[in-house]
């Protein structure tokens, strides 16, 4: 009986055993296909790539702080010289008094 036991808990540790080794298996094969993966974007977007990228995005963010700066300081202009302004433009086919209240920012 107790060879029968010894033979029985040496045949659970094999099993263990090739389990785990499957899942090594299993783990050795997606580290490779990422691996492959991995190496074919790269083939296509370089650290250089990436540098210039960045840098042309913080350029456009930059312009695009100006001109949100250029038109605030439009927007912080007197509303009551801006109304004579419009007026005068179209004449009085506007009436001032009817126009919608410009939102704050």
């Amino acid at each position: 009986l107790d060879d029968a036991i010894s033979i029985m808990d040496n045949i659970q540790k094999m099993v263990d055993s090739i389990e785990f080794a499957q899942m090594e298996q299993e783990v050795f094969e997606g580290l490779k296909e990422g691996n492959q993966a991995l190496a074919a974007i790269h083939k296509t977007m370089t650290v250089e790539d990436v540098e210039n990228l960045m840098l042309d995005t913080q350029e456009a963010i930059e312009t695009q702080n100006e001109i949100e700066a250029m038109l605030g300081d439009f927007a912080l202009a007197d509303e009551d010289e801006l109304l004579a302004e419009l007026q005068e433009l179209v004449g009085d086919e506007i009436d001032v008094a009817a126009m919608p209240d410009v939102p704050e920012a």
